[in-house]
């Protein structure tokens, strides 16, 4: 689980580990990109999704890009 959501992460796709750390630089991101209902979030290499899923709630559209398949289909 990381920020309420549960991720299945298949053996090439990246993802975070240190889920508490990363939590917090969620907050950090958010707070620095000024991120609202009026945002189009671009989630650029985002392997398995995990920053735009977590960050979803806030903005108006969340847009993740991938080249690895798996990562891609662990994001859905």
């Amino acid at each position: 689980m990381l920020c309420g959501y549960k991720f299945t992460v298949s053996p090439f796709a990246f993802f975070q580990v240190n889920k508490l750390v990363f939590e917090k630089m969620l907050h950090l991101v958010n707070g620095f990109a000024g991120i609202d209902m009026t945002t189009t979030l671009f989630d650029i290499c985002c392997g398995t999704g995990a920053i735009g899923i977590c960050l979803s709630k806030i903005p108006k559209k969340v847009i993740g890009v991938e080249i690895l398949v798996s990562a891609v289909e662990n994001a859905n």
